[in-house]
């Protein structure tokens, strides 16, 4: 790449954070206005992408994205075919939207197009899901296996907030983790083994009697998902018993029939709320206290594995 062609590409870049920044106050915008020459780089069936990695590389996400929609798509069928009918009952396109995405060669860029967004925070990571522009961004200078975890993981959250829109942070997490677990091949995806540790986490706050109760876990806000509270005298903090009860919770439901059904069910019925305070309500009804105190034998059970 040119001299001349990189320096264009990171004016670009910055230019495109200052409509992040818009975007974070006013709660709308459309990035790919503002991204000129990295608009539409390369399009699939169902994602639109631009960035500044090599067009082999482009090449390859794309493939891969396409790989994992269809794993997102065998558990959310029913909610894709019925967006689908709704299209055509408003009279508009079959083809939905593309999911739009960004991937960044260096972590500079990176940093440079989210930070508006997440100040500090974006320090730490390697990709993100920007649900008020509905756009994922992700930063390739790490290795593929990294940037694959960090794709298929934000990528769930740009899908679920497309269908879901307003499903609670633990089942963002749960699955989008389960989804990391894919590994890209050549062939399509394998999922490799379990997050091991969050079942070890899961099973040593258990022994210490100081789980996050499954109904508050169930109810938590984002700000409450990521506390900096600590537990298991001081060993563990909220934010990864968060995540590890989120997800070990979805995997247990995911291995047995049973579960797998009321999962579905509830996410059909989360599918039609209208607000956080309605998609509450529907996390109680589909997991009232009975529910939840039946699940935790086998729930703790399955971690001790």
């Amino acid at each position: 790449m040119s001299s001349d062609r990189l320096r264009r590409i990171i004016i670009l870049i910055l230019a495109a954070s200052s409509a992040c920044a818009v975007a974070a106050q006013a709660q709308t915008g459309d990035l790919f206005v503002d991204l000129d020459d990295l608009n539409l780089r390369k399009t699939t069936a169902h994602y639109a992408l631009a960035g500044t990695v090599s067009d082999a590389k482009l090449d390859e996400f794309s493939r891969c994205l396409e790989y994992i929609y269809a794993e997102y798509a065998k558990g959310f069928a029913e909610l894709i075919r019925g967006e689908d009918k709704g299209r055509r009952r408003a009279k508009r396109s079959d083809t939905p939207d593309p999911f739009r995405v960004v991937i960044l060669a260096t972590r500079d860029e990176y940093q440079a197009f989210v930070r508006p967004y997440f100040g500090e925070t974006a320090e730490f990571s390697a990709g993100l899901y920007v649900h008020v522009a509905k756009l994922l961004v992700i930063s390739a200078h790490g290795s593929m296996d990294d940037t694959y975890d960090t794709l298929f993981h934000e990528s769930f959250h740009q899908f679920l907030h497309r269908y879901v829109p307003f499903a609670p942070i633990w089942i963002h997490e749960g699955l989008a983790t389960h989804y990391g677990t894919a590994q890209a091949t050549r062939r399509g995806l394998v999922f490799k083994q379990p997050e091991r540790r969050f079942y070890r986490i899961v099973t040593m706050v258990s022994e210490a009697k100081d789980l996050i109760p499954l109904n508050e876990l169930m109810t938590q806000s984002s700000q409450e998902f990521q506390s900096g509270k600590l537990h298991a005298g001081g060993t563990i903090d909220h934010r990864t018993l968060s995540y590890a009860q989120s997800y070990t919770l979805c995997m247990y439901m995911l291995n047995d029939d049973a579960g797998r059904e009321h999962l579905q069910n509830y996410l059909r019925a989360l599918a039609l709320a209208k607000s956080p305070a309605q998609a509450t309500r529907v996390t109680n009804e589909h997991f009232p206290k009975q529910t939840l105190n039946a699940m935790v034998p086998g729930w703790l059970a399955l971690a001790k594995r």
